[in-house]
């Protein structure tokens, strides 16, 4: 991690929040028409007042978090391997389940991934400053890396029925770094590609762990990554 990049990690984990605001109530992960459904939500999930801090500096040219790929036994696990990648990453135990939970169509919702966050004793973070928004800079994702680490992420609803987890674990220049527990590890994709491909419509569409503690950064990403180029981008 670079100079800057320390400095200002160490800045940000110096600050104490004076308050938390509750969330907005958060929509399940969506499968639409007759597929839809939707699942009960905890409302402890916080919104982190560091990551609402001015972010004016350059990013650094690589942010890169190693993490454990898992990938997803069935269709429609892919938020389940995701949150095993963040226990992983978090030293927390999770489980790999071989026998698909629920039915092939129902999907992980966001309340349910903070609901597992929650027992495993960790505090969900939720971007505040991206509600609103439609598109991201790589600054803010170098700021929610440096932050609070890996972060999970959801896509837009594809063909009407369905929306897609992945893990962002890094940046690097003028792309993302992430696992996609369908495709496969450490794939990439431009920030113009990513902000496509997110869901606006979703206020819980990122999901991550607040206040990393003793975790740090790497320089030395995988020298061969494979490239993701979403459709119709």
């Amino acid at each position: 991690m670079s100079r800057l990049a320390a400095t200002i990690a160490a800045t940000l984990m110096q600050q104490r929040p004076a308050t938390t605001e509750a969330p907005p109530k958060e929509r399940a992960m969506r499968l639409r028409g007759p597929l839809k459904y939707f699942f009960d939500f905890s409302s402890d999930a916080q919104f982190d007042p560091s990551l609402d801090k001015s972010y004016k500096s350059d990013y650094s040219t690589l942010i890169y978090h190693k993490v454990r790929y898992i990938h997803q036994q069935h269709i429609n696990l892919c938020g389940d391997a995701c949150i095993n990648m963040l226990m992983a990453f978090h030293n927390r135990p999770y489980r790999m389940s071989l026998n698909n939970p629920r039915g092939v169509l129902d999907g992980t919702s966001s309340g349910i991934l903070i609901s597992q966050l929650q027992s495993a004793g960790l505090t969900p973070s939720l971007p505040r400053d991206r509600i609103g928004q439609t598109a991201l800079t790589m600054n803010d994702l170098a700021k929610y890396l440096i932050v609070n680490g890996p972060v999970i992420c959801a896509s837009k609803v594809r063909y009407g029925v369905v929306s897609h987890w992945i893990l962002l674990i890094g940046i690097s220049e003028s792309e993302i770094i992430y696992h996609d527990p369908w495709r496969g590890p450490n794939l990439r994709m431009s920030i113009s590609a990513f902000n496509n491909w997110l869901d606006w419509e979703e206020v819980f569409s990122m999901i991550a762990v607040a206040r990393r503690h003793g975790i740090s950064t790497t320089t030395s990403p995988p020298t061969t990554a494979n490239h993701f180029r979403p459709s119709g981008t």
